[in-house]
């Protein structure tokens, strides 16, 4: 289905509501005020692959932009990608194109512990085979590629998400890349740090 953002709260995605195919119903998440929603603590039962709980999620409801609109998108759908919302289905879809790619600016560099990219499940994910990553530490700076293979991935169980181990590397902006004449389309890009590596980051502002 098709959800819609709100712009409730501090973030756009703090209310979303998305109508079912049953008589358009309804379905809401919302964020108490006293959670910071950049937080998350995911269930390892869940998500056997990795475990970052406690970790700050800094990709989460940044800007983020695609390389071109499709039929199956619109100019907004880019900031799906990192809403924090995951449902099998994809949450962007660039048009087909030679090397198609995603990017999301973190408003300033971080040093990354992981990111985690999940695919979509209903069909086509195989699309993602030649999927890279790439990073800059800024503006002006040359990307740095940190992941590049020719394996499909797919997401929520019983599919395992794609997890990329940094270590520390700086990163503004993260840009998916594909490699060939297709479409990406992509669930969604988290992109973590590690708690005290974040607040030695926000310390600086103060």
């Amino acid at each position: 289905g098709v959800y819609v953002e709100c712009e409730d709260g501090p973030y756009s995605w703090n209310r979303v509501r998305m109508p079912v195919s049953d008589g358009q119903k309804s379905w809401v998440r919302e964020w108490p005020e006293s959670i910071d929603p950049r937080r998350v603590a995911l269930d390892t039962e869940t998500h056997p692959t990795h475990d970052p709980r406690q970790m700050v999620n800094v990709a989460l409801g940044r800007q983020a932009r695609q390389s071109t609109v499709s039929q199956w998108s619109n100019a907004y759908d880019a900031n799906r990608a990192v809403s924090g919302w995951r449902n099998g289905s994809f949450m962007f879809h660039t048009d087909f194109e030679d090397a198609p790619w995603w990017e999301v600016d973190l408003g300033r560099a971080f040093p990354v512990d992981r990111i985690v990219v999940y695919n979509r499940q209903q069909g086509c994910f195989e699309r993602a085979r030649t999927l890279s990553i790439s990073l800059r530490a800024d503006a002006e700076a040359s990307e740095s590629m940190v992941y590049s293979s020719r394996d499909s991935f797919v997401g929520i169980p019983p599919g395992t998400p794609l997890v990329v181990t940094l270590g520390g590397r700086r990163a503004r902006f993260v840009r998916l890349q594909l490699h060939e004449r297709t479409a990406l389309h992509l669930q969604q890009v988290e992109i973590f740090v590690q708690p005290r590596d974040y607040a030695r980051e926000i310390a600086q502002d103060d």
